[in-house]
């Protein structure tokens, strides 16, 4: 599978110069004297000091991956998912740290579908890798909005569902629908694959249309 040619995309690495690791390790540095000068003014960090053995770690990887992200090709693509995991890791200390697990679980859901999202970056080129690429990129979209309604919600301290009406499954029917949808771009394909992954994604789309169908209405 080839990528397209771009700006972005290039052929190549390019090394991240010694001026891109330090303004790494000086955010990372100061991401965890942020939480845990706000976790002291919150009254937590005594009670989840340990939360730092995830912070410190995370916060080293992730300005690692963000350096590396300056490269291009190989290293950039590297750099963006030790980000990512790192960020994730993060947030898992940042919410421990605060003991709001129980608040902001739905950030477990945002956070890894936001790091899928951000995979556009490496768009391919050929119509049966963008229409899978597409359809994961799209489902992400979907998943991170529904992670969003749910912090939303329970961050405003109501309950997930209300009455047993299972709404979420309307976001389950929407992403099959974005799914069966990037059989479109195999319009353009012309090699073998054409109709296994058009018969691929609309299966699996209408299959998840049924899904969030069935817990809508409790089929």
């Amino acid at each position: 599978m080839t990528v397209e040619a771009g700006p972005r995309m290039a052929a190549g690495a390019r090394g991240a110069g010694p001026v891109a690791y330090w303004i790494g390790a000086a955010l990372g540095t100061a991401a965890v004297l942020a939480v845990n000068t706000t976790a002291t003014i919150a009254g937590e960090a005594g009670r989840h000091w340990w939360a730092n053995f995830i912070l410190l770690p995370t916060a080293g990887i992730a300005a690692v991956g963000g350096s590396m992200m300056t490269g291009r090709g190989v290293r950039a693509a590297a750099g963006y998912t030790l980000f990512c995991f790192a960020t994730i890791g993060f947030a898992v200390g940042a919410i421990l740290m605060f003991g709001a697990m129980g608040r902001c679980w739905p950030l477990m859901i945002v956070l890894p579908a936001a790091a899928l999202l951000g995979t556009v970056r490496w768009w391919p080129a050929e119509p049966a890798g963008r229409a899978v690429h597409g359809a994961f990129a799209g489902v992400a979209a979907v998943t991170l909005a529904l992670g969003a309604a749910f912090q939303l919600r329970v961050g405003g301290g109501e309950p997930v569902e209300r009455a047993g009406y299972h709404w979420w499954g309307w976001f389950i029917a929407l992403a099959g629908v974005v799914m069966a949808g990037n059989a479109i771009w195999l319009r353009t394909d012309r090699s073998g694959y054409r109709i296994s992954s058009a018969t691929l994604l609309i299966g699996l789309g209408l299959a998840a249309v049924a899904v969030g169908l069935r817990a809508v209405y409790r089929w």
